[in-house]
């Protein structure tokens, strides 16, 4: 249903370097990058389908509740982007398990200003369903 989605961070380069580790785990590279943004999707693709857009002060956090998920191909996938987000700081917010669907959780509520988002970062793969959308990254310490 949905195309593609933007957020607004206040740090880009900080930002960029989170996102280019821990979306790289699940196959997903930079489509570009410029003074005003960095767009993430399958190498390859045409358009990007999520991007990280520079908002300087004016960066705010989506606010509770709000979920960003980002496609895992597999369960080896969800425990890599997990590990990755954790070494660069993010908090656990629960291990890589068996849910309703495979997934993991973590949350670094602390940066919401450093990368204009606070909301749940995670990865999920339900092997009926591999390309069910799952993940999401905070931005780096």
């Amino acid at each position: 249903m949905i195309d593609h989605i933007s957020i607004g961070v206040s740090d880009l380069e900080r930002a960029a370097a989170f996102y280019d580790a821990v979306l790289a785990t699940l196959g997903y590279a930079q489509l570009f990058s410029n003074a005003r943004g960095v767009g993430y999707g399958k190498p390859g693709a045409k358009d990007e389908a999520f991007a990280i857009l520079a908002a300087g002060a004016e960066a705010r956090s989506p606010g509770v509740g709000c979920h960003v998920a980002f496609g895992a191909p597999t369960r080896e996938a969800v425990e890599a982007f997990h590990a990755v987000a954790l070494r660069m700081g993010a908090a656990d917010e629960g291990a890589p398990g068996l849910r309703p669907h495979y997934g993991a959780a973590t949350t670094q509520r602390s940066l919401a200003t450093s990368t204009g988002t606070g909301s749940r970062p995670s990865a999920t793969s339900d092997e009926a369903e591999l390309r069910r959308l799952a993940a999401r990254g905070r931005g780096p310490a």
